[in-house]
């Protein structure tokens, strides 16, 4: 694995795949309402894009109830918002406000782990509990539960068993290496410059207010890919930007999340 992680960071800090990040509002959202946030191959695109993801505080640019999804670029955009339609599982994660660093920077350390390939195949809690131990503590992340999905109907690509990449050499990058890139890297990324955050708030706060409403069509939660949704019976209580929630206005000091 050493050797394999020298050999990415000489390549320009190459990644071992190409990776998209997206938004959208509420459960269950069209396809068509998804929102490209930017693309990227090496940590130096990654820290570009989550740099500028926030102003004053980290991810602060983002609606303060949003669904944030980072997905390989195998993956169509259009597939990333049918999170049951993989083969696998997704793990629900609860993050914290521990140890003086705010649940955002913990997200954003789990998307470098994610993308530097230093967590485990999503199939049991067990494994992947073993590699967030090495990164936090559990008071940062005091929960973790496992859900199984359906094996019918993947959105992955279809793979011959013959020539399966299970024995493909992985490119890897240590965490601290990865860290080292971040301050370096600050210029906008081009899709990112186009987007209108006004417009997201506000399709942010509608969905919200619909969900003080008592919106049937919303009482039954189904967490994307990766987000930062919660589903409790309340409502999604404030996860990402700068702006308070209009659901509630209780202070938050947990997130819940899926890998």
């Amino acid at each position: 694995d050493s050797i394999i992680s020298h050999m990415a960071m000489n390549d320009e800090q190459r990644l071992n795949c190409g990776w998209r990040v997206t938004v959208d509002i509420g459960v269950d959202p069209s396809a068509e309402s998804v929102l490209l946030l930017g693309s990227f191959t090496t940590i130096p695109q990654f820290w570009c894009l989550f740099n500028n993801l926030g102003d004053e505080h980290p991810l602060d640019r983002l609606p303060s109830v949003c669904n944030l999804r980072m997905f390989r670029q195998f993956i169509a955009s259009k597939s990333a918002v049918m999170e049951h339609s993989f083969l696998g599982g997704s793990l629900e994660l609860v993050l914290s406000h521990a140890n003086g660093t705010s649940m955002n920077e913990k997200f954003i350390q789990l998307c470098l782990l994610t993308v530097c390939e230093l967590l485990p195949p999503t199939s049991s809690t067990t494994n992947i509990t073993a590699a967030l131990q090495k990164y936090f503590t559990a008071t940062d992340i005091p929960s973790i539960e496992f859900s199984a999905h359906s094996e019918n109907n993947s959105a992955r690509p279809k793979n011959n068993s013959s020539s399966s990449s299970s024995d493909a050499a992985v490119l890897t990058h240590s965490l601290s290496d990865a860290r080292a890139l971040q301050k370096r890297c600050t210029s906008m990324p081009s899709d990112l410059s186009s987007v209108e955050w006004s417009v997201l708030q506000r399709e942010s706060d509608e969905y919200q207010r619909m969900m003080m409403a008592g919106d049937d069509s919303l009482e039954q939660c189904t967490s994307p890919a990766l987000s930062a949704l919660s589903c409790l019976s309340s409502g999604p209580p404030p996860g990402f930007g700068s702006q308070n929630s209009i659901v509630s206005n209780t202070s938050v000091t947990n997130k819940k999340l899926r890998l």
